[in-house]
């Protein structure tokens, strides 16, 4: 059983209290987010140093998630922070189903550092609810382009089934957003994907490249593969990354 707390906004003297409390939690996750992040990033961190760490960030996302409507108000206040209060702002939202505060918080980001962009991401990808995937995905559709790579990250993640969506978007993407619908792609999309996935192997940029090599082992795409191996001198292909991704079924091929 989830323990909520009790709206405070009509109890007189108690609405800072509540505040406050909101806001340790808020502080809590946003340092246990950083740490997490360092303890993935470090070789020697083994799981089960991580694990208690996840379970510390969960429990304080859940003090803020049932805290009420005016604790989620502190919580969207805070998402212009820093990225680790921007995780426990985004999260707390969508584990409380608040779609009006988690609407908020995209709709004012503006933000152009990479960690906040990947503090977004992250909580989208864990938090966000099986039932708001068609938000997600007319949002990929239609939303800003700063925003589309964090969205497509997510579709890709929950491996929630979207082509028509991501294909569609390609069209229009820039370079920022390319690699992450890419990324989708490869990792949620069908047969269907292949051959636009073709088109972007000799792409200039080479993050759009790349993110096409790679959607194109997860695909299972065999001539794009040949190609890829074909020039690999030539352009410098990633061999190593096609055999990790794609596994055994092209060691005959690396080593013609």
């Amino acid at each position: 059983m989830t323990f909520t707390f009790p709206e405070y906004e009509s109890a007189p003297g108690t609405e800072q209290f509540h505040r406050g409390l909101v806001a340790e939690h808020i502080e809590d996750v946003a340092f246990l987010y950083q740490h997490r992040l360092v303890c993935l990033a470090a070789p020697s961190a083994a799981w089960d140093e991580v694990a208690p760490i996840e379970d510390r960030l969960s429990a304080h996302v859940d003090g803020i998630a049932s805290s009420g409507q005016l604790g989620l108000r502190v919580a969207v206040e805070a998402a212009s922070g820093d990225p680790g209060e921007l995780f426990a702002a985004v999260s707390s939202t969508c584990r409380s189903r608040h779609a009006a505060g988690l609407g908020e918080i995209l709709q004012k980001f503006d933000s152009e550092s990479p960690a906040a962009l990947r503090a977004l991401t992250n909580a989208l990808k864990y938090e966000l609810p099986e039932e708001w995937r068609d938000y997600c995905a007319r949002a990929v559709l239609k939303g800003d382009e700063k925003l589309v790579a964090s969205l497509a990250h997510v579709l890709g993640y929950r491996r929630w089934r979207a082509d028509d969506v991501l294909l569609h978007r390609m069209k229009t993407a820039g370079p920022r957003a390319l690699p992450a619908l890419l990324w989708a792609l490869g990792r949620a999309g069908g047969a269907g994907a292949r051959s636009v996935v073709r088109t972007m192997l000799g792409a200039d940029d080479r993050q759009i490249a790349v993110a096409a090599f790679h959607a194109a082992a997860r695909l299972e795409d065999v001539d794009s593969l040949n190609y890829l191996i074909s020039a690999a001198g030539a352009q410098g292909a990633d061999t190593v990354s096609l055999g990790l991704v794609n596994g055994s079924s092209v060691t005959a091929n690396l080593l013609d």
